[in-house]
């Protein structure tokens, strides 16, 4: 076998980017250069002089790099759903996209759900705060609950919770506002965790938002919007609202 040479070829979003020189060793190791996130796999060929195999052994496709804040996804398109990742811990389900829904589990079993799923990896700066919000509902049928956190690595059950586990019950969308900070520059994901009782369950989560970086002496954002269309037909609309009281890492305003 001294005489076979090895040719990897690397894919980036289904696409050839590099194809390097025949090797004859029996393990390899690229070095991605670009931090943007995308899917990469690689194919192995081996040659021997002239001849080569016909076809390619083709390696599992992985997630590379990372997207930096602000960042928004309302699940519009079923491309970007691939860079969310899950984790089942036990029970059944498993999180799908929906155009017309966002993220979502449909189960139906005499096991309860214990599911993840995470956001792409996110560069987040070490010391800074970061607004996060995102909508969620459930079924009118059968009550659900749904878990929120965010951290660094891949493990969610690692997290720091956000929104603790959080009843369900009725369709009706509602919202979640918070705040996360991040404590290294390492990568961090925003998790959503599906735990769910027996028998069918629907739980949605859509419109997640997690802003660009928030100093820590920034003031808190205004709360109670409303707003008041004008009568007898005018363009015109009132804004209210009450001003923060409070700094991004909580400490009073002006302190």
């Amino acid at each position: 076998f001294d005489n076979l040479r090895y040719v990897i070829s690397r894919y980036r979003d289904n696409e050839l980017e590099k194809t390097f020189d025949p090797i004859s060793e029996r393990s390899f190791s690229d070095e991605i250069a670009d931090e943007n996130l995308s899917e990469y796999y690689w194919s192995i060929q081996t040659v021997n002089g002239e001849a080569a195999t016909d076809g390619m052994l083709l390696g599992h496709t992985v997630i590379l790099g990372y997207l930096n804040p602000p960042y928004f996804e309302n699940f519009d398109e079923n491309t970007k759903w691939r860079y969310w990742t899950y984790k089942l811990n036990s029970g059944g389900g498993l999180w799908n996209f929906s155009e017309e829904y966002g993220a979502i589990t449909l189960w139906g079993s005499w096991e309860p759900s214990d599911v993840w799923t995470m956001t792409p990896p996110l560069a987040l700066e070490n010391g800074k705060y970061y607004q996060v919000e995102f909508i969620y509902g459930g079924s009118d049928y059968i009550p659900t609950m749904l878990q929120a956190a965010m951290g660094e690595g891949n493990d969610p059950d690692s997290f720091d919770v956000l929104m603790d586990d959080t009843h369900i019950e009725g369709a009706h969308m509602r919202r979640f506002d918070g705040t996360y900070k991040a404590t290294s520059d390492v990568m961090h994901r925003l998790g959503f965790h599906s735990l769910d009782p027996a028998e069918n369950f629907i739980v949605v989560v859509d419109s997640v938002r997690i802003s660009a970086a928030i100093d820590a002496k920034a003031p808190a954002r205004p709360t109670r919007l409303n707003v008041t269309p004008a009568d007898k037909g005018e363009l015109k609309a009132t804004l209210s609202f009450t001003l923060p009281t409070e700094c991004a890492d909580g400490s009073v305003l002006g302190s």
